[in-house]
């Protein structure tokens, strides 16, 4: 279940395959597996790479949802990201080889485009969800005074 879920996570992987393999016995048993061998060790890879994204991932799409609930109704940057929001969550793509959450988080927090290239880049992402955070908090406290 780490490499998917509940929207916006992609749909938990189809174990099908393996599912199969277990109702086979003996030298049947093994003779699948070695032909599946190459597809096995494939959605295993492909698993853990999903599963290593998740927690970020599930980090920053929680803050910006909880920033563009703050910003509707008072920012039109709220409608816009919130727009961007609902295609990812509809289309599942919170774990996709392209982050689409960071650069809305970004637009968010008020963090121009270089600032924000600069910060992708940088060697943590926890460094850069912290980064917005602090960001965000002082940009939605400037807007309260």
């Amino acid at each position: 279940g780490r490499a998917g879920g509940d929207a916006p996570l992609p749909p938990v992987p189809d174990t099908r395959f393996a599912e199969d393999l277990s109702h086979l016995a003996g030298n049947e048993q093994l003779a699948a597996i070695l032909e599946a061998k190459g597809e096995i060790e494939g959605a295993e890879e492909e698993w853990e790479r999903l599963g290593g994204l998740v927690e970020g991932r599930r980090r920053s799409w929680d803050l910006a949802v909880a920033l563009c609930r703050h910003a509707e109704g008072e920012l039109e940057i709220g409608y816009e990201a919130g727009a961007q929001l609902d295609a990812v969550e509809e289309q599942r793509v919170l774990l996709a080889g392209t982050d689409h959450v960071s650069p809305v988080l970004a637009k968010l927090a008020g963090v121009d485009e270089a600032t924000h290239e600069a910060l992708t880049d940088a060697e943590t992402q926890e460094g850069f969800a912290g980064y917005l955070l602090r960001e965000a908090l002082d940009r939605l406290n400037d807007g309260d005074e």
